[in-house]
């Protein structure tokens, strides 16, 4: 029963009618093979179908009326996504506050230590501001609430080496 098509209203009183007796598993199944989110399971048995009626109200009410299946809803198409933390790659990510010679593993630790210092978002600030500069490999310090702080070794930061011109081999 599972297998119903959205865009055929005639089987909406009937789909009421098998939400009414299909047992959890079934409405388990149901909901995760339409729904964009899937469940383990569900509270009790009268909301599971209430939220299968919603979703079933919803499909027939899309403008597109087409069935999105779990494998169509990835957004990558099937790649694997790259995490920020393997987008950059800073080998060394220690900072340093330059009035009080300070150092940190990572701005995280930083506020840790100190959270009087600044706010998240100032954290943010800092942290994307001194990686982007170590990204193009410059040294830069920034200012927060009085305190300025910079990257121990900015230039380590790995850069995509160029192939050079093969002109010859020569050893």
């Amino acid at each position: 029963m599972t297998n119903i098509d959205p865009n055929q209203t005639q089987t909406s009183e009937s789909l009421y009618a098998w939400l009414e007796t299909a047992s959890i598993e079934q409405l388990i199944e149901f909901y995760n093979k339409y729904a964009k989110r899937r469940v383990r399971a569900f509270s009790d048995r009268e909301l599971a179908v209430n939220r299968c009626r919603e979703l079933w109200a919803k499909l027939q009410a899309s403008s597109a009326g087409k069935v999105v299946s779990t494998k169509e809803r990835s957004s990558t198409g099937g790649k694997k996504r790259i995490s920020i933390s393997e987008s950059l790659r800073l080998p060394d990510r220690r900072v340093c506050c330059i009035e009080t010679n300070e150092i940190w593993t990572n701005p995280l630790r930083l506020r840790r230590a100190n959270p009087e210092w600044m706010s998240s978002g100032q954290l943010n600030r800092l942290t994307r501001q001194l990686y982007a500069a170590a990204k193009v490999g410059e040294k830069t310090v920034v200012k927060v609430n009085g305190r300025s702080f910079e990257l121990v070794n900015p230039s380590l930061v790995r850069t995509p080496q160029k192939p050079a011109a093969v002109k010859g081999i020569s050893k």
